[in-house]
């Protein structure tokens, strides 16, 4: 297998969905394939002004973040983060989102429920406390004024002890469509991405496995390595 700087582990709908296909053209790059599509969706805008819109949604792919991205520890290789991630997931069984919509939150666009259901939480804290054991560990994170600004006190002791202030209380399922973008641009385009996978959203998604992405640097387009799947039980079809 490629070696990668980082990985993550995320939720993704599956790479033949039309949910995936439809959001592949808009993202202009489908990381399952490592291919451009033949047919951009940039809904009306300037190329320049899409591509610069979908750049940061292009570094972690079509995916809700469950474990954020990490460089695994010396003592640890690919293949055996690959064996235990399985042998993980073997042990979980599928949960449902609640409906989602295209919303815009912060001048990001991005795919979210009308409100994150407890067993997702849940789920998204299973994967922190199993995938923190590959992570290499750096030096202790300098926590400044702007960070006091712009985070509570549970998300800092967070960020401290595990690398991340978005974690189980604080977590929230998203999948990111865009980069922070001009209110003029990010309200229609929410307004007509939402026309568009509305169809796919209304009753919610489930969530019945896990992919490995790898990204080379912290700039390029995420690649989607592995799926893992659900053994636990089943409860109805994925996306």
């Amino acid at each position: 297998m490629t070696l990668y700087d980082r990985y993550y582990i995320g939720y993704a709908p599956n790479p033949n969905s039309k949910l995936w296909k439809l959001t592949a053209t808009w993202l202009g790059y489908d990381c399952a394939r490592d291919i451009t599509p033949k047919k951009i969706l940039t809904l009306g805008l300037p190329k320049k002004v899409h591509k610069e819109a979908v750049s940061s949604a292009l570094r972690i792919g079509f995916s809700c973040i469950f474990y954020p991205p990490f460089k695994l520890r010396k003592e640890v290789n690919i293949e055996e983060l690959v064996l235990h991630s399985q042998t993980f997931c073997h042990t979980l069984g599928p949960v449902k989102t609640g409906a989602l919509k295209v919303q815009n939150k912060g001048g990001r666009i991005m795919i979210a429920p009308l409100s994150t259901e407890q067993k997702i939480i849940n789920l998204a804290a299973e994967c922190v406390h199993f995938f923190d054991h590959f992570r290499l560990k750096g030096p202790p994170i300098p926590i400044n004024g702007q960070m006091h600004k712009a985070l509570t006190q549970r998300q800092i002791d967070y960020l401290v002890k595990w690398g991340n202030p978005y974690i189980f209380e604080e977590f929230t399922f998203s999948m990111p469509l865009t980069g922070r973008i001009s209110k003029t641009i990010s309200t229609p385009i929410t307004n007509i991405l939402q026309n568009q996978l509305i169809h796919y959203l209304s009753h919610g998604l489930t969530v019945d496995g896990l992919y490995l992405f790898g990204q080379k640097t912290g700039q390029e387009p995420t690649r989607l390595l592995n799926y893992f799947p659900f053994k636990k039980e089943e409860i109805g079809a994925s996306a």
